[in-house]
């Protein structure tokens, strides 16, 4: 009987002895480690990365810590839903994309002003912004043989997308891709009475103004928002505007 009752004391101390361990090493109101995976906030902590929901990332294809950044023209086509008749036209945008040798590359395979083409050098690209919602912003791409322009690709951009469009040949022996420069741009503004040190970039929209995308125009603001526009008139003269006059059908 005393045995019985001996095996049973040691027992009970075993038991004390493993739940006191327990609580020591856990201490009184630790809470379980890891996150709380089911927290319902559309933020959720995981570490030190902050996990957004689809709903607040709306950047698409981002590079962020729980997407994967598109690597093919086909992916990018297909997150866009878009169709195009010849994907061979279409690039990828990138901090390393080369549009002028993409340009010649999509005019030699479409043999077109190989003569212009011939022994000429790429200049720098030249961005458009588009002043119509309805029609996407653009590069264009000139280039030069004996100092003079030969031809002008033109690239229009869609989103990550470079999408090669029209290529044309200046209709006059000129140095410059965009008439006028931007120097004498600023000093027809001058001479109207305005800064010549505004902040300036080139526009384009169907105008009276201009009818053709390889002529876009200079836009200058000023810290009061109120703008102008200075383009090659047909004469040839350089204009000042206050606005681009939209064409309207006559009659």
């Amino acid at each position: 009987m005393k045995k019985r009752t001996l095996f049973g004391t040691s027992i009970l101390v075993l038991l004390a002895l493993v739940l006191v361990s327990y609580w020591f090493l856990s201490g009184p109101g630790t809470n379980s480690p890891g996150p709380d995976l089911n927290a319902t906030e559309s933020k959720t902590m995981v570490g030190t990365i902050t996990r957004l929901s689809d709903e607040e990332n709306k950047t698409p294809l981002a590079k962020t810590h729980n997407q994967t950044s598109v690597e093919t023209i086909e992916d990018v086509l297909a997150a866009r839903n878009l169709t195009l008749s010849n994907k061979d036209d279409a690039m990828l945008l990138t901090e390393d994309s080369d549009l002028a040798a993409f340009a010649r590359e999509r005019m030699n395979r479409h043999g077109v002003f190989q003569d212009e083409l011939d022994g000429a050098v790429a200049g720098e690209p030249v961005y458009v912004y588009s002043r119509d919602e309805k029609l996407n912003d653009y590069y264009l791409v000139p280039f030069e043989k004996d100092g003079y322009i030969t031809v002008v690709a033109e690239i229009t951009v869609m989103d990550e997308i470079a999408l090669f469009g029209g290529v044309g040949a200046p209709s006059i022996q000129t140095e410059d891709v965009v008439r006028p420069t931007l120097d004498k741009a600023r000093e027809a503004l001058s001479a109207r009475g305005h800064d010549d040190d505004l902040d300036a970039r080139l526009v384009w929209k169907p105008c009276l103004q201009t009818m053709s995308r390889s002529s876009p125009v200079w836009e200058f603001i000023d810290d009061e928002g109120e703008t102008w526009y200075v383009c090659d008139s047909f004469d040839g003269t350089i204009e000042v505007y206050d606005e681009l006059t939209e064409k309207t059908r006559a009659g």
